[in-house]
């Protein structure tokens, strides 16, 4: 998408939205702060945000009308209560895509309440609540680890199909986190040879016998 549709529509979105949000935009467009893309991100998930807000009552009006004091009165029950909005009622299914958006509210509340000023010097945010929310981490378990390569796009065929499919039971059944990931390293270095046409280097007994059976 070229830059100038880009601003265009980040034009639009701010329209949409509170003051205070084009107080940070504008913030983060000084000096390259965040770039085009991002800060459209930004707005769309800022959009998904307000408009939670007013559908579940939190004020009542447009969502470019609500007041701050709304968002210093949230409490951490109400930002659960919208991640399981998220993982309910939306496509946000992957873990890393609703990362993204508390990621975007955190970044939103910290600069209203620790870099942006009133007339008084004094923060536009008194309360942060995004400050007491903990963001999961995005890894893959071996489960998932498992099915990406029972989905991998490599072109392996006969024993070198068998030995993928051997690799991700192997991964599925690992009963520790560290083992599975072992596992899976290991597994996709060897895939790595078998595609560009090398030889096996396991030195495992289970590999060579299940290899040479």
């Amino acid at each position: 998408m070229k830059k100038e549709k880009i601003y265009k529509l980040i034009d639009e979105k701010i329209r949409r939205l509170p003051p205070y949000v084009e107080y940070y935009v504008d913030y983060k467009r000084a000096d390259d702060r965040a770039k085009p893309n991002t800060l459209l991100s930004y707005l769309y998930d800022y959009e998904r945000f307000f408009g939670w807000l007013i559908e579940e009552g939190y004020h009542q009006g447009e969502p470019w009308e609500v007041p701050l004091s709304v968002l210093e009165n949230l409490r951490r029950e109400d930002i659960t209560n919208f991640q399981s909005y998220l993982l309910r009622y939306t496509k946000m299914e992957k873990r890393s895509s609703r990362n993204r958006m508390i990621s975007s509210l955190k970044s939103l509340f910290h600069y209203l309440s620790q870099i942006h000023e009133d007339e008084n010097g004094d923060p536009l945010l008194k309360r942060n609540v995004m400050a007491k929310v903990e963001m999961k981490s995005a890894k893959k378990t071996p489960r998932e680890q498992a099915e990406n390569f029972k989905k991998s796009s490599l072109q392996i065929s006969g024993r070198n199909r068998r030995f993928l499919g051997f690799c991700g039971k192997s991964l599925r059944e690992s009963r520790s986190r560290l083992a599975g990931k072992r596992t899976c390293q290991e597994a996709f270095a060897t895939l790595l040879r078998i595609k560009q046409g090398a030889g096996f280097g396991f030195h495992f007994p289970h590999f060579r016998q299940w290899l040479t059976g």
